[in-house]
């Protein structure tokens, strides 16, 4: 008996014998094994998030990182499992050598999670999406919260998860890419005098732009967009940070509705009048 279990057994057979001694070697060697494979994964975990520079606010190396780690799990995993067999007595050589029919058969039994595979390994290395992203399939959008070789998980403002096979994902949205767009319509009334109105709006514009972060550039105040049938309507654009329009939007509706009172500008709203009959 050579290796780990001979050198366990060598330690014990003056005090130990027959099954006692066979049992006994048998849990050390497994126990041995798997802490050994707990430290290597540990170990490896902290080496890839070296030398890939692992942070939590870069995507792109978390999502990699991320799916190496998988991957190197499972290759420690088999190697500790296959030794532990082989320590215990069991032939393994026939299991390897097997290997090759046994992956082929699988890969022909289970096309679809093949193919989940390829699919999520080309969503990584094509840079098609990151965990953290927001993107949207087949009608779904929602924040990136897993992305796996299989399975991809996205989770929505409502907290709902939605996981997508990737093989199933034919065409996805991503968001996150480029800055957003904040996109905020108007009405005034047509009383207003636009020459005033236009010139009250750049330094409205500046404050916009100073006082967000999300904000990347000065907004734009593109005019007249229509003629409504009870008010002009206008319109104010801002470029944001990714997915960060929506809180944009809220904050120029609230200031401009502040800075057109201010300046007595008229803003409709649905009227009644009610006349009493004579």
């Amino acid at each position: 008996m050579s290796g780990l279990r001979g050198i366990i057994t060598s330690l014990f057979e003056n005090i130990l014998s027959g099954f006692l001694l066979d049992f006994v070697s048998i849990v050390l060697t497994m126990t041995v094994l798997v802490l050994a494979g707990i430290i290597i994964v540990k170990v490896v975990n902290r080496l890839l998030r070296s030398v890939f520079n692992i942070r939590k606010n870069d995507k792109q190396t978390v999502t990699v990182g991320k799916l190496i780690q998988s991957v190197s799990r499972l290759v420690i995993w088999f190697i500790v499992i296959v030794t532990i067999l082989a320590e215990v007595g069991i032939d393994v050589t026939a299991i390897i050598a097997s290997a090759g029919v046994v992956a082929f058969a699988f890969g022909f039994g289970a096309q679809e999670m093949v193919k989940d595979f390829i699919a999520g390994f080309f969503l990584v290395i094509e840079n098609t999406v990151y965990v953290g992203d927001v993107v949207e399939v087949d009608g779904f959008k929602g924040e990136v919260i897993s992305l796996g070789l299989r399975t991809t998980s996205l989770k929505n403002w409502l907290g709902q998860i939605k996981t997508i096979n990737n093989g199933s994902i034919n065409t996805i949205i991503n968001f996150s890419k480029e800055n957003s767009l904040a996109i905020v319509d108007f009405a005034v009334d047509y009383s207003t005098d636009l020459k005033q109105l236009s010139s009250i709006m750049p330094s409205f514009l500046e404050s916009i732009k100073a006082g967000s972060k999300s904000v990347v550039e000065v907004p734009q105040f593109l005019g007249v967009t229509e003629l409504g049938k009870t008010s002009i309507n206008l319109r104010i654009i801002a470029k944001t940070k990714s997915n960060e329009q929506y809180a944009v939007e809220r904050t120029i509706r609230k200031e401009l509705v502040e800075i057109l009172n201010k300046n007595n500008v008229v803003i409709p709203f649905p009227q009644m009048i009610i006349r009493n009959a004579k």
